[in-house]
């Protein structure tokens, strides 16, 4: 009786196998490895990193140039405001520096104007300040017909200084001291010219000036003289229209020193026509 066989049984065991994806590259070709698509990958980072920068720094620059050319539009030269404060300011020490008792005056204007235009971060500005006078002013008169009329008021000064203290009775003779002559050098409301040059910097969106005193004020024609009051005993010189009251008085006074003299010639005869 023949053997009865059994068949081999083979039992498999399921492996699992884990399947790697292939790296999604742009450009890949099917024939390439991992390792070629990682390289590919690679190259791509760095390129787009590249182009990254790039549009980063055309970015930065494009600001600055928009905000440099916004400051050049807004901001290309001072305000009004600013250059008006400025212009009150140096009017202010214009003001004090040029003002007197002496010499009264006020401020009538200021305005700054761009003289030059340096760079585009620096512009020189020059400020005019007229200033007014108040008070007319006056000088001692100096003229033909003022000379004898002043040689004839130190003479009786002199006189009466050389007189001894004993001689009070000669003193009580004297005439009156002889006033001095002024003249008229400037009418009130005369404005003067005051000029200061100024240098702006501009730091960021603001324009800023330096100290006045590093620019000197400068008056191209200064006033002379100084108010009636400060001179004690004067007459206001008038050629044309001749005071008589004063005339009668040199006349005294020109025949007093004659007399003291003893000399008819000492004097000259001259203010026999004009005060």
């Amino acid at each position: 009786m023949p053997l009865l066989s059994v068949p081999e049984i083979t039992v498999y065991k399921r492996i699992e196998v884990k399947v790697v994806p292939r790296p999604d590259v742009a450009g890949a070709k099917p024939w390439m490895t991992t390792h070629d698509l990682m390289l590919l990958k690679a190259a791509h980072d760095r390129r787009r990193f590249l182009r990254l920068a790039i549009a980063l720094v055309v970015g930065i620059v494009g600001l600055l140039g928009l905000v440099e050319v916004s400051r050049d539009v807004f901001a290309g030269v001072p305000t009004k405001a600013t250059l008006a404060a400025q212009a009150d300011h140096v009017a202010r020490l214009a003001l004090a520096e040029f003002s007197s008792p002496t010499m009264p005056l006020a401020i009538s204007s200021a305005s700054a104007t761009l003289k030059l235009k340096i760079d585009r971060s620096r512009q020189q500005y020059r400020v005019t300040v007229w200033l007014r006078l108040l008070q007319p002013l006056y000088l001692p008169a100096h003229s033909n017909g003022t000379l004898e009329y002043e040689q004839l008021r130190l003479g009786l000064e002199t006189t009466k200084a050389q007189t001894s203290p004993e001689d009070w009775r000669d003193k009580l003779n004297f005439p009156t001291d002889l006033p001095q002559l002024v003249q008229r050098s400037h009418f009130a409301g005369e404005k003067i010219q005051i000029t200061a040059t100024l240098e702006a910097t501009r730091s960021g969106w603001r324009w800023r000036f330096p100290a006045v005193s590093r620019y000197p004020l400068v008056c191209p024609s200064p006033f002379k003289g100084s108010v009636l009051s400060t001179y004690p005993n004067v007459v206001i010189y008038d050629e044309l229209r001749p005071d008589p009251v004063l005339r009668a008085h040199v006349d005294e006074v020109r025949l007093f020193l004659r007399r003291r003299a003893g000399a008819e010639r000492a004097v000259p005869k001259t203010w026999r026509d004009r005060p």
